[in-house]
């Protein structure tokens, strides 16, 4: 009796693993695996919700450009894309071109094209030394400015800002625009900005921007 009840448990045990396997296939032929602009994944990232030649996205080849439009026009692929991707992009540090000149976003503005793509961002690093500014959306962001002095807002949330160096290299003044924060260290963090900033990450410790204030 022990063998025959091991060998149906190695059975069902092949029957569970060619299922998931199964699955898989289905779920990576879904999801694109073969380019990560391919079909539902790609109406999932925003890759072509601006794209206005076509009904549907891929050049008119899938139905759906945005989440919105696959839960009525591809609800199998929108299932599977649930089961398996997060709503946003956690644990992804998206490191912004050195170049940009300006707020980067993580919220969706209609006016600007690019940010159907970094609405799902959480985290966000400005690269380079130009004062640009970095905007948080409703998720608990953690923010990073450059070498510059940036404006970092992080908007609804519980949002994290962090600096290269330790609590005491750093100098604070509170003031109508925000909390200043002032790296005494040349040519590293520069003079940042915070307006809804809830904790300061440094090297050595974290401090909530009411303490730091």
């Amino acid at each position: 009796m022990p063998v025959q009840r091991s060998r149906e448990l190695l059975r069902r045990e092949r029957r569970y693993q060619g299922c998931l396997l199964a699955l898989k296939l289905v779920a990576a032929w879904r999801l694109g695996a073969a380019g990560s602009r391919c079909g539902p994944r790609a109406g999932r990232a925003g890759l072509w919700e601006t794209y206005n030649e076509t009904p549907g996205g891929m050049w008119g080849i899938y139905a759906a450009k945005t989440r919105e439009q696959q839960r009525t026009d591809d609800p199998v692929g929108q299932q599977l894309l649930e089961a398996f991707l997060a709503p946003k992009l956690f644990g992804y540090r998206a490191l912004i071109d050195p170049e940009f000149d300006g707020t980067f976003t993580l919220r969706r503005i209609p006016e600007l094209a690019w940010t159907t793509k970094s609405q799902y961002l959480v985290d966000a690093q400005l690269t380079g030394s130009l004062s640009s500014g970095l905007e948080g959306n409703g998720e608990d962001n953690l923010l990073i400015g450059n070498a510059g002095d940036n404006q970092i807002d992080g908007r609804s949330g519980h949002d994290t800002v962090s600096f290269q160096g330790s609590r005491g290299e750093y100098q604070f003044d509170g003031t109508e625009e925000g909390l200043i924060v002032r790296d005494m260290v040349e040519d590293r963090d520069g003079a940042d900005t915070l307006v809804s900033i809830e904790v300061l990450r440094f090297t050595d410790r974290e401090v909530s921007s009411a303490e730091a204030n």
